[in-house]
């Protein structure tokens, strides 16, 4: 029985794994630059989703974000025109991210950003009320 458990268990673990999705492959990114950051920042909208990957210079670290928000195509427009209004420069688009030379470092995004800190950049652009 112990057998019939242990086999159970490694069958769902993976079920669970196979069934995690990756990343869309998106068809294009509008590209923009920060010279705050010395960096850039693409975004893509798919699904009802903005896309977000941020290549720069953070406190003499340079890395990359990828960061992702439930958006609509309005609020996408809305979303880069705020990127501008807050000093960015639109440099057109882009087939993919370039992120040579950026480690992505979004899984510490959470030791840089409070929720409440991520909530009011999404505010900032358009994305939360």
């Amino acid at each position: 029985m112990k057998k019939i458990s242990v086999v159970l268990i490694c069958f769902l673990s993976f079920l669970v794994l196979s069934c995690h999705r990756a990343e869309p492959e998106l068809d294009s990114w509008s590209v923009f630059t920060y010279e705050e950051y010395q960096g850039r920042l693409y975004a893509s909208h798919f699904k009802d989703r903005v896309y977000i990957v941020l290549c720069g210079n953070f406190a003499g670290i340079e890395a990359s974000l990828k960061l992702n928000h439930a958006c609509t195509q309005e609020q996408f427009e809305i979303f880069k025109e705020k990127l501008v209004e807050a000093g960015c420069e639109s440099r057109g688009e882009a087939e993919k991210p370039d992120v040579e030379g950026y480690p992505d470092l979004s899984q510490y995004l959470t030791f840089v950003f409070s929720s409440d800190e991520l909530h009011d950049l999404w505010t900032q652009f358009g994305l939360e009320e």
